[in-house]
């Protein structure tokens, strides 16, 4: 059968090259919107290499000088940073929190960022690369729950400060080892520890992340305090959490001015976004849309065209099934075809950078999803018209004929 219908193709060949010339450029500029939809839905839907779940940030703020509360250092007792200290302290020892860390540039969705020089040195070579800097508390670790590849938890406090902590893909470029060290723009070495890649937002790729790990002493005028609470609470309990959380920040002029869960600031950061994802997708529909009306409209007209076949074949003893399996086998034929010299196009402008594609995996299966498309489209716009076609009298087309 396969053998009949590439002769129908070849005998059709002067109508069916133009019909070659839109469904190649049909496939191409599909593949290119399905790959980018289903990009954005693999990046999504990607481990972010760190767990918000039941996570906080916090604020403290002071007393105004001006304010009746206001207690000055010689009523007090303690300086600043002592009370600070103090503080952390005294939240940790709420029952009901699980951890807390300090750092600076360093939070999920933060929009402080800041690259810096870090380096390894191997023998007479020093590989060199621009990574974001955190700067982190030891206990920023378990507070996120990053892991490193392994799966086991990072050293943390066992660790002799300072220390570094490297994602993945960044040890891997800088061709860290077992017991290796880093610098940081100048001679002196860090401890080095690996942790899973961290990505910045959904919609973001894995990059490079160097974990600048000090103690809190060294962090205390950063703003960014993120706490933990135990699993399985009920709201009631997290009511009474944060009661006894306002009450440990009371010190001398020192209070909680604000918590926010990181739930909502993964929502607030990520709705830009996905205002623009769901922009460009509608925008993505409409052009499908029109395209695969295109290859409808173009296959329903050459199906009507050829009514006077149909009617022919029925008098000759053919059968509603095996004209069906005609006409639509040449249109999948047709696809086939052509989509071979689709496939080696994608394939050539991968190879000069011109698209991104993360892996052979993906490729495949953008590949696969454009062709099943195309193929829903054109069985479509065979099917219709075809059933059409058969329901006329065979008599009355050999008559017009």
């Amino acid at each position: 059968m396969i053998r009949n219908i590439l002769k129908q193709l070849w005998n059709r060949r002067d109508s069916n090259i133009w019909i070659c010339i839109e469904l190649l450029l049909v496939s191409i500029f599909l593949w290119i919107l399905i790959h980018q939809f289903l990009l954005h839905c693999r990046s999504f839907n990607r481990p972010m290499g760190f767990d918000i779940t039941n996570t906080y940030l916090i604020q403290l703020s002071e007393q105004s000088r001006t304010s009746d509360k206001y207690i000055t250092p010689e009523e007090s007792g303690s300086n600043r940073e002592e009370d600070l200290i103090n503080i952390l302290a005294r939240i940790r020892q709420v029952e009901g929190v699980e951890e807390l860390s300090v750092s600076s540039c360093a939070r999920p969705y933060c929009p402080c960022n800041g690259t810096a020089p870090v380096s390894a040195i191997h023998g007479k070579d020093t590989l060199t690369f621009f990574p974001y800097i955190r700067w982190v508390s030891p206990e920023y670790f378990r507070v996120f729950r990053i892991k490193k590849a392994d799966g086991q938890t990072i050293a943390g406090q066992s660790q002799k400060l300072p220390y570094f902590v490297l994602s993945q893909n960044l040890a891997d470029s800088l061709k860290i080892s077992f017991n290796d060290s880093v610098s940081q723009g100048y001679p002196r070495k860090y401890p080095v520890e690996v942790c899973t890649d961290i990505r910045y937002a959904e919609t973001w790729p894995d990059i490079f992340n160097a974990y600048s790990v000090t103690s809190e002493r060294n962090l205390i005028g950063a703003k960014d305090i993120c706490i933990r609470l135990k699993d399985g609470l009920t709201a009631q309990q997290q009511q009474a959490i944060w009661e006894k959380i306002s009450a440990a920040c009371r010190v001398n002029n020192f209070f909680l001015f604000y918590k926010e869960p990181y739930d909502k600031i993964r929502k607030e950061y990520i709705s830009t976004l996905t205002d623009e994802l769901k922009a460009e997708a509608w925008y993505a529909v409409f052009l499908i849309i029109n395209m695969l009306m295109g290859i409808v409209g173009t296959f329903w007209l050459q199906t009507q065209q050829r009514r006077t076949e149909i009617g022919i074949r029925i008098v000759a003893g053919a059968t509603k099934k095996s004209l069906f399996a005609q006409f639509i086998g040449e249109g999948i034929l047709l696809l086939s075809s052509i989509f071979l010299l689709t496939i080696v196009i994608q394939l050539n402008l991968w190879h000069l950078e011109i698209i991104s594609v993360d892996n052979w995996q993906s490729f495949v299966c953008d590949m696969l999803a454009t062709w099943i498309v195309l193929a829903m489209t054109i069985i479509l716009g065979i099917w219709y018209p075809a059933r059409q076609a058969m329901k006329v009298n065979p008599a009355d087309v050999l008559h017009e004929e």
